[in-house]
């Protein structure tokens, strides 16, 4: 449901059309449905071995199973939800496609589904490592379109938040850049300005909701 509602959120923001926003959540919806066919015990293990890893990874083969004859799915969706584990410089499964080669529905998949592993897996949600993740892996595996429209909206809504700082203090950010989160310029409550890039000092210790 989390990668469904995050990939039409990113579609919709990327200005697709109605039909294929659809498309992309519905693919979101589909895209683990192969997980249904593995044991229980390879999908729990948070420290999968080599051989479990390559039992999770048939689950995209298992999803092409169960989909692939539906004749009310287009095209479109059965690539989006097989393609989705691909990755741009050829490293993805299961069949290690690359670059433009990899449907642009599946890439938007391939990113709401980073960004909903990136929050499982954290004990505590930090916005700036959600943000340095999505940069640090866009151009080589992730798609840069994609990847660029959400840290710019993102950076939108972490601009518009009151930040707790490690001093005790309290600041917005007034600069962040959208190539690195580190290149921040904060403001204080008593209207100091603080430039991250420069005061190593103070560091942001998260946001205040």
């Amino acid at each position: 449901m989390a990668v469904a509602a995050i990939a039409g959120m990113l579609a919709d923001w990327l200005e697709l059309p109605a039909e294929e926003v659809k498309d992309i959540v519905l693919a979101g919806l589909l895209h683990d449905l192969g997980k249904t066919q593995l044991p229980r015990s390879v999908i729990a293990d948070q420290h999968p071995d080599s051989e479990r890893q390559n039992m999770l990874k048939q689950h995209v083969l298992y999803t092409l199973k169960l989909i692939k004859d539906l004749p009310q799915l287009s095209i479109n969706v059965l690539n989006a939800a097989v393609q989705h584990h691909e990755l741009l410089d050829g490293s993805g499964y299961p069949q290690a496609l690359s670059g433009d080669n990899i449907h642009f529905h599946a890439r938007i998949i391939a990113v709401a589904d980073r960004l909903t592993e990136i929050v499982s897996h954290s004990l505590r949600v930090d916005p700036f490592v959600i943000a340095d993740t999505i940069k640090t892996e866009m151009f080589a595996k992730l798609d840069p379109t994609v990847c660029d429209t959400f840290i710019r909206r993102f950076n939108d809504y972490l601009m518009n938040n009151r930040l707790r700082l490690s001093d005790g203090s309290k600041a917005k950010i007034v600069f962040l850049s959208n190539i690195n989160s580190t290149t921040t310029v904060l403001q204080t409550e008593d209207n100091q300005i603080i430039d991250l890039t420069k005061e190593t000092g103070v560091k942001i210790d998260g946001i205040i909701f």
